[in-house]
């Protein structure tokens, strides 16, 4: 009923991300979306769809430059450590230096196989709560402003604000750097979005609640 679908191991899945990040599939260059991303780190189509809202809320605009923020810099150092020891600790091989993929840990599956399917399930359970921990945390970070002084509207345009810079660090981290220091880089882009999308809902909401007045 079904076609008989052979998935890749871990390995094979991750020079197969790093060939094509680096070189393009006709003569291995550098690919065209490469040099795209260190001409302008905001030439993405997610990017370029961001900006426009962000900009009607942060004013007067300037693009982030994220490489000056050490604070940015120590987060996403403290996620990235706490990523590699949740792909290290969650793995199913007992073969030293054998981790999990970022990418399994995003989607929440393993793709090792294993013959033993309760202990592959508690695994991934166990890899997917300590993951969801993970990403709260960052976001809670990244939306939780020193100055207790401030409305909902500010707390909103303060979550904007730092989301956007989280963005523009993991484009940079995940794009622009090895593979080692852009390790990451990807799912802290993915948090840095969820971040700026829920602040863009609210001050949306507030609006419409002004409007209705």
């Amino acid at each position: 009923m079904f076609r008989k679908v052979v998935l890749a191991t871990p390995e094979e899945i991750a020079a197969s991300l790093e060939d094509n990040q680096h070189a393009s599939p006709i003569n291995g260059t550098e690919s065209t979306k490469s040099k795209s991303k260190v001409a302008g780190t905001f030439s993405d189509p997610v990017s370029r769809i961001l900006r426009n809202r962000v900009q009607g809320y942060l004013f007067p605009y300037v693009d982030p430059d994220s490489s000056k923020d050490p604070e940015m810099d120590n987060i996403f150092s403290k996620y990235q450590d706490e990523l590699r020891y949740i792909c290290a600790t969650h793995t199913l091989s007992n073969t030293p230096g054998v981790t999990l993929l970022e990418a399994e840990v995003v989607t929440g599956t393993i793709l090792a196989k294993c013959s033993q399917n309760r202990w592959r399930k508690d695994r991934m359970f166990r890899m997917k709560t300590h993951a969801s921990t993970l990403v709260k945390e960052v976001a809670r970070i990244l939306s939780t402003c020193p100055d207790r002084d401030l409305d909902d509207r500010g707390q909103a345009l303060y979550t904007l604000e730092r989301a956007w810079w989280a963005w523009d660090f993991s484009l940079k981290r995940a794009v622009l750097s090895g593979a080692r220091e852009g390790f990451g880089g990807h799912s802290f882009g993915l948090i840095a979005v969820d971040c700026i999308l829920k602040a863009l809902e609210e001050l949306g909401r507030m609006e419409n609640q002004t409007d209705a007045k």
